[in-house]
């Protein structure tokens, strides 16, 4: 009898492997196969580890339910590091409490919550990187830090 997976993360690599072409999502009229997917998370993973994400590194996914919220979170699992959850409706005190206490080096961000990211982000030293998805789909393979004026 094979092993059971160990993370839910081993669980969809294992699908991903036995069965690349089946349906892993169909949400709000997208769907993605798991070879799709696993081919996302590993571009977030890749951005995640070239950016200097090692383990116990935290990255904030303050996203709605997307395609894009499934591949960060299964990658920043891969590149070892923490996903930390931030609830869409949080706004600038429950976003810098959660985002500061958490320690995230970087944020994952959809457009229609960066306005609202935008007005704590002076407030959060560890905070080295904000990634902005769905308007621009190179966004989701490469991280840069900020310019240090930037971060004043």
């Amino acid at each position: 009898m094979a092993a059971q997976p160990a993370t839910i993360v081993d669980a969809f690599l294992r699908t991903a492997d036995r069965s690349p072409d089946r349906l892993a999502v169909d949400f709000e009229g997208v769907s993605a196969s798991y070879r799709d997917l696993a081919r996302q998370s590993e571009r977030w993973a890749g951005a995640f580890v070239g950016f200097g994400i090692a383990d116990s590194d935290r990255i904030a996914l303050f996203l709605d339910n997307s395609l894009d919220f499934l591949g960060a979170y299964l990658g920043v699992h891969r590149a070892g590091a923490t996903v930390v959850l931030v609830n869409t409706q949080y706004r600038q005190v429950e976003l810098r409490h959660i985002l500061s206490d958490s320690g995230a080096r970087v944020c994952v961000v959809d457009a229609a919550r960066l306005s609202e990211l935008a007005r704590v982000v002076g407030n959060l030293p560890a905070l080295e990187a904000i990634v902005v998805v769905g308007r621009d789909r190179s966004t989701e393979v490469g991280l840069a830090k900020p310019a240090s004026s930037d971060r004043k």
